[in-house]
């Protein structure tokens, strides 16, 4: 006997984090994630949150460690993670830090930019 599946229209997932960023040097910052949320919507209604039951660890995992980053001239010139950094980890911090990057010649004007992600 087959089993009918439970169709889901919509899944959206909520990241919600405070990033706390020192300056230790001219172009050295450490990058820390605090009161990380992962939320989840209610597929019958969207405007609905809840956190996920996996909640705790995501949060655990992702404030676990700071991360070292070169920054200079509005784009991230190198990472230092720690070396037990679960990669997935990395990639989240990676995608959050992404969004401070800013090539822009001058702010007033307005300009076509290509950024690049955060390696």
């Amino acid at each position: 006997m087959a089993q009918k599946g439970h169709k889901i229209d919509h899944l959206v997932v909520n990241m919600i984090v405070i990033n706390n960023i020192q300056i230790m040097q001219l172009t050295l910052l450490i990058f820390q994630l605090e009161d990380v949320r992962l939320e989840q919507s209610d597929p019958s209604d969207l405007t609905k949150r809840s956190l996920s039951d996996n909640h705790k660890s995501f949060r655990s995992q992702l404030e676990q460690r700071p991360l070292r980053f070169a920054f200079q001239d509005g784009s991230i010139k190198e990472l230092c993670a720690s070396e037990d950094e679960p990669e997935w980890v990395l990639n989240v911090k990676r995608g959050v830090l992404s969004s401070f990057q800013n090539s822009m010649e001058h702010f007033d004007d307005d300009h076509k930019v290509t950024e690049v992600s955060v390696l």
